[in-house]
């Protein structure tokens, strides 16, 4: 059953899903497989949704709508990342948690990895 407010904003969110796979591409392979890694496990991406939600609301139709979103969304990564390495935590989602995949220090990179991609 596909919730009702994504069907309001599904050319976003393909958009969304679009700009954070070609946000986390990096010259360094291994931080573009961790973070396609991490993107292409999914998630409820609520955070952006809220963002394209209330900037619909308003009638904002600008440039920077994606790009807002996509940071919300990295920004959020990036802290669940650290947030398991201090927790030692062995699943994300479903999925083996970055730590347990790449190690702790290579998972503290990826975090600031992400952060730096959001502060752009």
């Amino acid at each position: 059953m596909e919730l009702q407010y994504k069907k309001l904003i599904s050319k976003e969110l393909n958009e969304l899903e679009n700009n954070l796979s070609s946000s986390v591409s990096s010259e360094i392979e291994l931080a573009t497989e961790v973070s396609s890694y991490l993107v292409n496990s999914g998630g409820k991406r609520i955070r952006p949704a809220i963002c394209i939600l209330v900037a619909k609301a308003f009638d904002y139709s600008g440039n920077d709508l994606i790009r807002l979103a996509s940071s919300i969304e990295l920004l959020h990564t990036a802290t669940l990342i650290h947030d398991d390495v201090v927790d030692d935590a062995t699943l994300r989602r479903g999925r083996p948690s970055v730590n347990r995949v790449w190690k702790n220090k290579a998972s503290v990179l990826m975090g600031d990895f992400l952060l730096s991609i959001y502060n752009n």
